[in-house]
């Protein structure tokens, strides 16, 4: 393969993640707004990158989001993140609670997302909308119920999924429900039950 010439600034190379190195667009004639530019990850840091954006898929499946991330749409983003937080002089070094908590858990966290992209992506939608659509009442749980049903301990549980007794029995009586990637391990360690078993709305009653 023969290598480009990088002192050629007027063209710059857009390198695919598949590892082959992919030219710009051959019509650049209405992508005058872009410039391709060519960037290279390490392996493990480019696996916690395809690991956000799986988070973030089934974030947004589970939001009812019709949307599809790439790794690149999160170079993307968080490059611009990053510009725009200098620029308005944020603390770009403080990311989202949520972003972080999933930074913490990587990589071990990675087989999870995937089987759980998996598991919603076969889940019938008649199933899930109607925890969607029916606004009535607050988003319970049935993770008690279910860890009875399988036999399991909340010692167990918390065991399997590194989340602290005290926060497990707050979710277990609904005085709260667990965060997004919380939520994940709970349902991973209980081998993905139906969303519709493991959630569900609690109607409210008029007077």
């Amino acid at each position: 393969m023969s290598k480009k010439n990088n002192s050629d600034h007027s063209k710059v190379v857009y390198v695919g993640f598949g590892g082959n190195d992919t030219s710009e667009p051959e019509d650049t004639s209405e992508n005058d707004e872009y410039v391709f530019v060519k960037v290279g990850f390490k392996k493990d840091n480019f696996e916690k990158i395809k690991s956000y954006t799986t988070y973030a898929n089934v974030e947004a499946k589970m939001d009812k989001i019709d949307v599809e991330y790439t790794p690149e749409d999160f170079i993307k983003g968080a490059t611009m993140y990053f510009i725009d937080s200098m620029l308005d002089n944020i603390d770009a070094h403080k990311p989202k609670e949520i972003t972080r908590k999933l930074y913490e858990s990587l990589p071990e966290f990675l087989p999870i997302l995937n089987e759980a992209a998996k598991q919603l992506g076969n889940t019938p939608k008649q199933n899930v909308e109607p925890l969607i659509d029916d606004h009535e009442g607050l988003i319970k749980n049935n993770i008690k119920k279910i860890m009875k049903e399988q036999k399991m301990t909340q010692k167990e549980l918390a065991e399997i999924t590194g989340i602290d007794k005290s926060n497990l029995s707050i979710y277990m009586n609904n005085k709260s429900q667990p965060s997004i990637e919380f939520f994940l391990r709970i349902w991973h360690a209980l081998d993905y039950p139906p969303l519709n078993e493991i959630l569900f709305r609690e109607k409210t009653h008029d007077a």
